[in-house]
């Protein structure tokens, strides 16, 4: 269920990222960066990230837990924690009007 959930979050963040710089007839119109909005993006910068890690936790619990799949959760954790982190302090940089309450991935935490 983590997992089907998680996916179907990430595809939503996916699609909402897509829409910035579609316009109204689904054609890509900009290039620009833009600052998104809804969903998870209301709490961290790139919750597509935060969509990710959960994916591969539930891969972990499903297949038993063994080491093997908490090193793969381990990396995927430390691979997405810095690119958010990265992204965040893009946004920050390139958008004054940002904002500030959100985190960079982990909602409420980081």
């Amino acid at each position: 269920m983590l997992f089907v959930w998680a996916s179907v979050h990430q595809h939503r963040c996916h699609v909402i990222l897509a829409n910035l710089r579609k316009g109204s007839s689904g054609t890509v119109v900009s290039l620009k960066h833009g600052v998104p909005h809804g969903d998870w993006f209301q709490l961290v910068s790139c919750p597509h990230y935060f969509a990710e890690l959960l994916i591969y936790v539930a891969f972990c619990i499903t297949s038993g837990c063994t080491f093997t799949w908490w090193l793969v959760v381990l990396y995927v954790l430390f691979n997405q924690t810095l690119a958010a982190v990265l992204c965040h302090d893009f946004y920050h940089k390139k958008f004054e009007s940002y904002p500030k309450q959100r985190k960079a991935f982990i909602p409420f935490v980081l």
